[in-house]
C-alpha cells in the first residue's frame, strides 16, 4: 500500500493501535516479520507521532522491534521524527525503559538513523539524554552499545556527550 492508501491503513493501524496498543502491535510485529506493509506501520507511526500518542508509539515500536523488524522500526521513527520531533524523542526514550523488548529496539536505533540521518540522529542523543536524567543507565548503556556496534560511533558519542 502507498500514497493515500498507505495513509488510510496507517491511521486505521493508528486508531487500533489506541484501542489495544499490546495486541495490535505484537500482531503487527509478526505480519511485518511474514511480509507485510511496513509503509502502513511508517504512517501509523506517523499518525501517532502527529497525535503526541506517545505511550501508544513508544509501545508499538518495541513489540515490532521485539519480532527482529528493526529496519521497519528505523522507517518508523524517521517517518514519526519528521512528523512530530518532541512526541519521537519521548517515545524513544520510553522504548529504551522498555523490560521486555528494551534492548531489541535500541538495536533498531542503528537502522533509525540510517534511515532518517542527522534529524533522527539528534533525536536518539536527546532521547539517550532523557533516559540519563531519568537514571535509566541500563537503557542508556544498551542504546550506546548498539550504535557503537552498527558503526553509528559518532551518534554513539554523541550521545555520551549529550547525557
Amino acid at each position: 500500500a502507498s500514497g493515500p492508501n498507505a495513509q488510510a491503513a496507517g491511521q486505521g493501524l493508528a486508531t487500533a493501535l489506541n484501542g489495544d496498543t499490546e495486541v495490535v502491535a505484537e500482531g503487527l510485529g509478526q505480519a511485518i516479520a511474514d511480509g507485510g506493509s511496513v509503509t502502513a506501520f511508517v504512517e501509523s507511526a506517523a499518525v501517532l507521532a502527529a497525535d503526541g500518542s506517545v505511550e501508544t508509539l513508544s509501545q508499538t515500536l518495541t513489540e515490532v522491534a521485539g519480532k527482529g523488524q528493526a529496519e521497519a522500526v528505523g522507517q518508523a521513527l524517521a517517518a514519526s521524527y519528521a512528523t512530530n520531533a518532541v512526541a519521537t524523542t519521548q517515545a524513544i526514550s520510553q522504548a529504551l525503559s522498555d523490560d521486555e523488548n528494551g534492548a531489541a529496539f535500541a538495536e533498531s536505533l542503528a537502522s533509525a538513523i540510517a534511515e532518517g540521518g542527522d534529524g533522527v540522529a539528534e533525536a536518539v542523543s536527546n532521547a539517550v539524554a532523557e533516559s540519563f536524567d531519568g537514571g535509566n543507565a541500563v537503557a542508556v548503556g544498551q542504546a550506546i552499545a548498539s550504535l557503537s556496534g552498527a558503526g553509528q560511533a559518532s551518534a554513539a558519542s554523541q550521545a555520551i556527550a549529550t547525557a
